[in-house]
């Protein structure tokens, strides 16, 4: 019967596998900081994003080390990183799917919600899109969900924290795995302390603290620079970050309809006590997970890319709390405890769950956007086409000794591979991440023209009735309100080049309203550079 249900899951593997093809043709600008840092590494020039000034401390602008390791090994094999990231990604991705059924599987002892809730996942659109744009999305989702999953509330183990711990090599929010572990068994193991004590230490950390000295060392900082530039925004943040979620969980309502029917029905069964024992790390790693949304101010990326690294987790924890099974010590998995009600509605329940997340909007976007439309329109699509023209610009015309100031640093960075890029957004700056308020939201032109780049690349959205509006804060500190370079701008920099970025349709989250403009690309040069000619 375990052959048959293994069978079962390949087919939402294969349909997966489909759309992880279609999607694996490039990579986001984010994920090409990412490869910079890998690069660096394996030519041997160390774990650094800027390789000038010289002598100067490198700067932990990457969130997933993990990645970045995986990333640099495919250089020094000579892969392209667009072929490892998708590789990695990929089977990250599959692997997702298979933990996810084996796991609804062995704590609901129903091999169908197994076969029902991997299909859930692998029908996912916009779950293969993230598995294969270049980022540690299903990496984490992977590694975030055998954590839990792994778990004997009443027996604590090495597995749950071990894999926490990669979780944290992956993502610095992995450290949520390890709290949800801890808590689900100092509240279930019956005071059995010692244990949980001795797991945790051995298989996380120890582990843990000695990556974290090698971070101190590496990088003079205890926390990512990136937690700087990304946090900060107070209670105005907060407010975005709940807006996000609640978002977030209307687009993916299937989903969460089914945890939330599931804590229901969970809650008013008197006959299976410890139904809430077994779900537990995954729930608390759910909860915690929510917190740090909000507290992050939820994510700029589309498609809520943040739900995509707990969907499994709500998946997985939706179907095992509406299923009318436990598992528990010296009981098989599959021992009905439910009232003849509950157990007469189960599975139709978790069919509708299934039928409602193909017909909502998981499967749905094959027809209503088209793979191509997905590849050429959306934000993930091709970067290439959108900051190739102001990277080849770039390439051209600086030398790799310029110092060149951007806010998306990832493509141009990568490609241009001067030795110093001045990151506007701060993610590489020190600096600019130390401000209050999250860097993208916040600028210092003054710091920034005082760094004296040779080149500064400003984006700025123009709308169809005239309005130009810098694309960061940074972009709309350097235009004033025509959309002319402010004084102090004018003064040293003279416009280079404007080139033609991308059309965006975006939908305001303040007023509701959507609104189509076009990106693009000015680049400044410092005066003097006048009579520069083009490389080639």
């Amino acid at each position: 019967m375990e052959i048959i249900f293994l069978a079962a899951l390949a087919g939402p593997c294969v349909i997966h596998a489909g759309l992880l093809f279609s999607f694996a043709r490039d990579l986001c600008d984010d994920a090409m900081i990412s490869a910079r840092y890998a690069s660096n590494l394996a030519a041997g020039q160390g774990l650094r994003y800027n390789r000038a000034p010289a002598g100067a401390d490198p700067v932990e602008g990457y969130s997933n080390f993990l990645w970045v390791m995986g990333m640099a090994e495919g250089f020094k094999r000579n892969v392209h990183p667009r072929v490892t990231a998708a590789v990695m990604g990929g089977v990250s991705s599959l692997a997702s799917i298979l933990i996810l059924g084996v796991w609804v599987r062995a704590r609901t002892g129903s091999r169908i919600a197994g076969a029902l809730a991997a299909f859930c996942l692998g029908v996912c659109v916009y779950f293969a899109a993230w598995s294969t744009r270049g980022l540690e999305t299903a990496m984490f989702a992977a590694l975030a969900m055998a954590a839990v999953a792994s778990c004997n509330p009443r027996r604590p183990g090495p597995w749950p924290y071990l894999l926490s711990f990669i979780a944290c090599l992956a993502r610095p929010d992995g450290l949520l795995a390890p709290a949800a572990v801890f808590i689900a068994h100092a509240t279930s193991s019956k005071g059995d302390k010692k244990a949980i004590v001795f797991w945790a230490g051995i298989f996380f950390a120890a582990p843990f603290a000695a990556y974290t000295v090698f971070r101190l060392l590496h990088f003079h900082s205890l926390v990512p620079n990136t937690f700087y530039a990304k946090t900060g925004l107070g209670l105005p943040g907060a407010l975005v970050g709940l807006k996000y979620s609640i978002h977030a969980a209307i687009r993916y309502w299937p989903a969460f309809a089914t945890l939330m029917l599931g804590a229901v029905l969970a809650a008013l069964d008197k006959k299976n006590p410890d139904k809430w024992t077994w779900t537990k790390a995954p729930f608390f790693l759910l909860v915690l997970y929510a917190g740090f949304i909000v507290y992050a101010g939820g994510d700029f990326m589309p498609d809520y890319r943040f739900i995509m690294h707990v969907l499994p987790v709500v998946i997985g924890t939706g179907f095992i709390a509406v299923m009318p099974y436990k598992a528990s010590e010296g009981e098989e998995a599959g021992s009905e405890k439910y009232s003849p009600f509950l157990s007469r509605f189960r599975l139709p329940v978790l069919v509708l769950a299934t039928l409602m997340t193909v017909l909502t909007g998981e499967w749905t976007p094959l027809k209503k956007l088209e793979l191509k439309d997905l590849e050429s329109g959306a934000w993930h699509g091709s970067q290439a086409k959108w900051y190739g023209p102001a990277a080849s610009w770039l390439l051209l015309h600086a030398e790799r000794s310029d110092l060149i100031a951007c806010g998306d640093i990832g493509y141009i960075g990568f490609v241009t591979d001067v030795d110093r890029i001045l990151d506007v957004n701060g993610l590489v700056d020190r600096y600019l991440a130390s401000r209050p308020g999250a860097a993208g939201m916040d600028a210092d032109l003054d710091y920034v023209l005082d760094s004296k780049p040779n080149y500064l690349v400003v984006m700025a959205h123009e709308f169809k009735d005239g309005t130009i509006i810098g694309h960061s804060a940074f972009d709309r500190a350097a235009l004033n309100p025509e959309g002319e370079p402010v004084e102090k701008l004018a003064r040293g920099y003279f416009l280079a080049a404007e080139l033609d970025g991308w059309s965006v349709t975006e939908k305001s989250l303040d007023d509701g309203v959507t609104r189509t403009s076009l990106v693009r690309f000015r680049i400044y040069a410092k005066n003097g550079l006048q009579g520069r000619k083009s490389r080639i």
